[in-house]
């Protein structure tokens, strides 16, 4: 998932998720559109493992 903050006003934000590839974003100070896809075609995300947190409810002391 990716997010887009655009500042709107005075601390104003508008923030937008976008999670699909093929979804296009569209800036407003320019006219430009590009598709996720497009913007991310060579980067490459490393993997990252999942951190599973203890539950303190579940522990019995």
């Amino acid at each position: 998932m990716q997010e887009l903050v655009t500042k709107v006003g005075e601390k104003r934000w508008i923030m937008q998720e976008y999670d699909e590839t093929d979804e296009q974003i569209s800036l407003e100070t320019v006219p430009f559109q590009i598709k996720l896809t497009d913007l991310y075609r060579k980067v490459q995300f490393e993997a990252i493992e999942p951190v599973l947190e203890e539950n303190p409810a579940t522990e019995t002391g």
